[in-house]
């Protein structure tokens, strides 16, 4: 048998092919080898003639050619690319393995079979393709894997029924850092984060970048609560960045599968919903366990948070007024607008549970826009009427940080018709205390429209008299939880009398709300007081029953 099965024409051009060509008989005997098989695999003509083809096959596949053979028959010709369904590497002299294409081709000559192997090294390629996928399932700044890989590691321990849990890990102040110090600061900060989480968590779990300052990690360890706290505590170590030290705190939640679990799309939920919940009610910090509960609470929340939007959008919202009265004689002066909200599937809702909702998940600026128009709409109706009233709205401390607010009440007072003078703006001191200066300058384009402005639940929060005389408040309001220990308890009269007192030295009236009893009114009718608001009075009213007490004269 003539080992030199080819033509010339065609032995030249597969000599000049850039993929190795190797020619067998049936037994896999090599008969013929050109030029790139011999500088791809490291091998000479003469060592590889006469040899076994499954001399630059590795394991497994030497042990599976005899049946890729057998697969083969005269009638198939030449065969597809087997790049995926028959040898994917070969190996080299060195015993190096690379992956291959392999196509393979079957003909006759004198009787007996031969086949024919097209070899390309597909290395770059499958390098360029395994640095794809790294990019498409690791998170680029930090190289850790991202929420798409995550996924698919949780779900790999849940087929195996591993017992794992994923922790969420949300870091706090990230982005009142990355502000203040600038966008390189945020990358710093997210690389030393990562590795400190990396680090902590060890060979007992996998760690993730999810999404901007949110981690996940995967754990088998039988504490996690206990590894979520730790990876917390590394989070707020400082973090030198030039010449200063950044501070950040972060908020975990931990959910722990339980057997039968397969959803790993549910696990992270469920983690997320507790990192939330410490977020919220953890004063920023700490870490949560998901519970049934705790679950039950959020589902209760996300369902009232959407009916609020509706709520919002559809004038499902009502309001309620509660009259303010002259201290001196309780002659009806305005009013305090309520919102109030009735659900048909959450019945009433308290505004307790909705307001700080609507805070959190950015509704409050539709709500108080909807609450401004509706009361600004009554006080025109008033005033139309003949009636000389105020009106009290109340903004938020989210409200205040729009630099369009003073527009927009300027807006709304010219379309709902109304005279600017009965109109009460109340702010909490809270509302103050990230940035005094620029609440300064919001204050006054708020002065500007006209308005009146009351400082609302004041002494129980930013106390500070140096910004105080700068704003441009008429009216300090005493918080309840004052008015309602006078006259009996000397700390709380002391608060109210120094309240008092401050308001005159700044030219201010005094408003007390809360004021529930005939001794409270004379007490604080004594100190001076100016204005009372409190079940004494009246509870909150629907505006026609407002309307009808302010035409009957004095309550009290």
């Amino acid at each position: 048998m003539s080992v030199d099965l080819l033509t010339a024409p065609l032995s030249s051009i597969l000599n000049s092919s850039i993929d190795g060509v190797f020619t067998t008989t049936a037994k896999g005997t090599i008969v013929w080898v050109n030029g790139a098989a011999q500088r791809m695999f490291g091998w000479s003509k003469e060592e590889l003639l006469g040899k076994n083809i499954n001399m630059i096959m590795p394991s497994p596949y030497k042990e599976k050619h005899d049946g890729f053979l057998a697969a083969f028959r005269p009638d198939h010709g030449i065969t597809h690319v087997l790049g995926a369904g028959r040898w994917l590497e070969a190996v080299r002299k060195d015993g190096t393995r690379f992956p291959v294409e392999v196509g393979i081709s079957v003909f006759e000559d004198n009787g007996e079979r031969y086949f024919t192997g097209f070899v390309r090294d597909i290395s770059e390629r499958r390098a360029a393709e395994n640095r794809l996928r790294f990019l498409a399932t690791h998170d680029q700044p930090t190289g850790l894997p991202n929420g798409l890989l995550f996924i698919e590691r949780v779900k790999e321990a849940l087929d195996r029924s591993t017992p794992v849990a994923v922790i969420v890990l949300n870091v706090v102040g990230f982005w009142r850092v990355a502000e203040r110090h600038g966008r390189f600061s945020a990358e710093h900060m997210i690389r030393v984060i990562a590795c400190r989480l990396r680090d902590e968590a060890g060979t007992a779990g996998l760690v993730s970048r999810i999404h901007g300052e949110s981690f996940a990690i995967m754990t088998a360890d039988t504490e996690p609560q206990a590894l979520a706290e730790r990876l917390c505590a590394v989070v707020s170590r400082p973090i030198a960045w030039d010449s200063v030290n950044l501070h950040l705190s972060a908020a975990a939640g931990v959910a722990i599968a339980k057997p039968g679990d397969i959803v790993p799309d549910s696990l992270l939920q469920d983690a997320h919903a507790a990192a939330s919940h410490s977020l919220r009610w953890g004063a920023c910090g700490g870490v949560s366990l998901f519970t049934a509960d705790l679950g039950n609470r959020m589902a209760r929340e996300s369902l009232m948070e959407e009916r609020l939007r509706a709520a919002v959008a559809e004038n499902g919202l009502s309001l309620a007024l509660q009259p303010k009265v002259r201290a001196r004689d309780g002659v009806i002066l305005g009013a305090e607008a309520l919102v109030r909200w009735h659900d048909d599937q959450l019945g009433d809702v308290s505004p307790t549970e909705f307001i700080p909702l609507a805070e959190r998940s950015g509704v409050i600026g539709d709500l108080g826009t909807w609450v401004l128009r509706r009361s600004l709409e009554h006080l025109a109706e008033w005033q139309r009427s003949g009636l000389t009233l105020t009106i009290a709205v109340n903004l938020s401390a989210i409200d205040l940080r729009q630099p369009d607010l003073a527009a927009r009440i300027g807006r709304t007072i010219s379309e709902t018709g109304c005279n600017p003078s009965g109109v009460v703006i109340e702010l909490t001191e809270s509302a103050m205390a990230d940035d005094p200066v620029q609440a300064t300058e919001r204050l006054h384009a708020i002065k500007d429209q006209g308005v009146s402005l009351s400082l609302d639940d004041f002494g129980t929060g930013y106390s500070s008299l140096s910004y105080l005389r700068h704003f441009p408040i008429d009216s300090l309001k005493i918080d309840r939880s004052f008015v309602m220990d006078t006259p009996d308890v000397p700390n709380a009269v002391a608060v109210a009398r120094t309240i008092v007192s401050l308001a005159q030295s700044l030219g201010m009236k005094t408003v007390a709300e809360g004021v529930e009893t005939r001794a409270q009114a004379s007490f604080l009718r004594e100190l001076g007081v100016e204005i009372f608001q409190g079940f004494l009075f009246s509870k909150p009213v629907p505006p026609d029953i407002f309307r009808k007490l302010a035409l009957a004269g004095p309550i009290g």
